[in-house]
Formats: structure tokens, sequence, C-alpha cells
């Protein structure tokens, strides 16, 4: 991901917004401590080439990686929708290839979302709500991700998408720009939220601290993690988010999504274990650990 890239991070201040009062009540609304905590850890894509030897054998063929990425993953972002529209019997072979666990986040195509900016788009809005009914209940929180160029003035557009989806369509929505983080835009934009049960996406990205917000509207965190290629802050970062899950979770915090991007995606893998296995020892979690087929280049924080 090259959105908030920084080549040197070693000044940043990575720490998280101080707590936000309003997640505890809304996570209260709808807290069941008896339901396990779901959480879904996964990548933007499985078609690494590179991962063959850490989680793929070294023989797989591309038509093989998902299955082996599931393996791992329980989901996975699929940053692919937002250029194509994969045809139906394509997803039909995906789903036959994970567990009935896995969940597939779609990505609003690009035409919805930065071509068409909301507006006069229902072509493609029933394209895109047509092929994400393909995946059944492997169907997870699809993610709509908002142009650079669209402002708190284009607030009715995004209400009409937020309103008009399928019914128990699962969405959460990334923020770009920066006026929609300005105090009374962001309320209103949060309020919004709120009133169609809609998640917020929170990035954690070294240059763009401010979409690092840890808003939540109902009892989904979506959280996509940008690394720097297993800087030693890679580490420290995760055990942050951990604490800040943990406290989600004892305030009502029911679903996680936890997507991980590096710039070099080949060095996901790594960050994804520490995650997996440190996330299980705080909450007493069961998420399924990485496989990792060789020795992790930073294994002196394994």
């Amino acid at each position: 991901m090259k959105f908030g890239r920084l080549e040197d991070v070693g000044n940043v201040d990575f720490s998280l917004p101080n707590k936000i009062l309003a997640n505890a009540k809304i996570l209260a609304s709808g807290k069941d401590s008896n339901v396990p905590l779901q959480i879904y850890l996964g990548c933007p894509a499985w078609g690494n080439k590179e991962w063959k030897t850490k989680i793929y054998p070294v023989n797989a063929k591309n038509n093989e990686f998902l299955k082996y990425y599931a393996e791992n993953f329980n989901t996975v972002e699929l940053n692919s929708s937002h250029y194509s529209i994969p045809a139906n019997k394509t997803i039909l072979k995906w789903c036959e290839m994970v567990g009935d666990d896995f969940k597939f986040c779609p990505k609003y195509h690009q035409a919805i979302s930065h071509h068409n900016k909301l507006v006069d788009c229902q072509g493609w809005l029933d394209s895109f709500y047509e092929m994400t009914a393909q995946f059944g209940s492997k169907l997870g929180t699809c993610f709509l991700q908002l142009s650079p160029s669209l402002i708190p003035e284009d607030i009715n557009a995004l209400e009409s998408i937020l309103a008009n989806r399928p019914k128990g369509f699962e969405l959460a929505v990334e923020f770009r720009n920066e006026n929609w983080f300005q105090v009374d835009a962001w309320n209103s934009t949060l309020e919004l939220l709120q009133k169609y049960n809609a998640s917020t996406v929170i990035t954690d990205t070294a240059g763009r601290r401010d979409v690092s917000h840890m808003n939540l509207t109902n009892d989904t965190a979506f959280i996509r993690f940008v690394g720097n290629n297993l800087h030693p802050t890679d580490f420290t970062r995760i055990d942050n988010w951990i604490s800040e899950i943990e406290k989600w979770r004892a305030a009502g915090l029911q679903k996680l999504y936890f997507i991980i991007h590096e710039p070099d995606e080949f060095y996901c893998p790594e960050l994804a274990q520490y995650f997996a296995k440190n996330i299980n020892l705080r909450l007493n979690t069961n998420l399924k650990p990485i496989q990792i087929k060789e020795k992790p280049i930073q294994g002196s924080l394994f």
C-alpha cells in the first residue's frame, strides 16, 4: 500500500489517539460476553508467488494459492474487486477452496468510489451487489474506500450508498480526504454511519496519522495495518493494537477484521504470525497460527 507511506519512519509518532469515550457506549449497546470474539486476520490478496516456501509449498500452482492461503488466514481484503468484478463461476470456485469460517471482504469497484464518486453508478452497484451475493455465508464486511477527492460536502451521496445497500449487507467505509476529520464534519459522519449500522475503517499508516482515528460506529472493528517491512516499530505497534483490542473486547466488541499490509507483501506472514500468537495469549482466543515454513526474519521477536 502506497497510501501514507514514508521512506523513513524513525521519527514517526505511532501512538494511537487517546481513548474515544463514545466507543464504550457504542460497544455496550450490543454487548454479549457469552459470544466469542470473532477475529478475522488476512492480507489484501493471496497471489504472492514469493510466499512459496514461506506459507505455500514450493511446487504450488497459481490456482492453488488460495487453498494454501486459507490454511493460514481466515479472511482476505479482496482488493482485486476494486479493479475488476470477478465472474460468478470464479467466486464459486474460490468458495470451494476455503473453509466454512473464511470471509471474503470485497472492495467496492473503483467505478463506484473513484470514477463516479458515488453518484450515477446504479449499474455498477447492481453488478457489485450481484457479485457479492455469490459468496453466500463466506461474504464478510465489504470495504468502501472513498476517493481522496470526496469531501464532507458529498455526504448525501455517501448516505445514498449506505441507505440503499442490500439488507444485512455489512459495510465499512474508509475516508481519505483530511477534511472528513474536522470535528463537526467527523461527528456528522459518525452519526450517519451509526444510523445505517456501517463500520469505520481505521487505517494505521505512517504518513497519515489522521486516518488512525479510532472511532467505532458499531460492534465491528475493521483495521488496516500498514507496516514498514518488519521495522521494529511494526511489532511494537501490533502490541499497542492488541492492548486496545483487549479494551474494546471488554467493552463489547463482537467482531474484528485485521488486515496486514506491507510495502513489500513478502513480509506480511511474519507480522500476521506475530499478531495471531500474541492476541491469542492476551485475549485467550483461538485464532489459528500462521505456519511459516522458513525461519522468520525477525525470529528473536517471536
